[in-house]
């Protein structure tokens, strides 16, 4: 859970914590950042589309509902 000023986010453990997500982020991220690869705009893309296959969409689209929701009640 990631904790939020009034409240907590509640994540789903089975897509922010799946090897595969994971796996991509730690393999990707330090190459890209550290320009260890010959094609940075390739490797962006590689990355994104590794992210979508690994569940990211379905864990941005909660993060998103859940943010909506908190600001909806906090609008009272």
């Amino acid at each position: 859970m990631i904790r939020l000023r009034s409240g907590l986010l509640r994540t789903n453990a089975s897509h922010l914590s799946s090897t595969y997500f994971s796996q991509v982020i730690g393999e990707q991220i330090p190459a890209i950042i550290f320009g260890k690869t010959d094609d940075p705009a390739k490797a962006v893309n590689d990355l994104r589309e590794k992210l979508k296959s690994a569940g990211y969409e379905k864990v941005k689209a909660e993060i998103q509902s859940q943010l909506d929701a908190f600001k909806k009640l906090m609008e009272g």
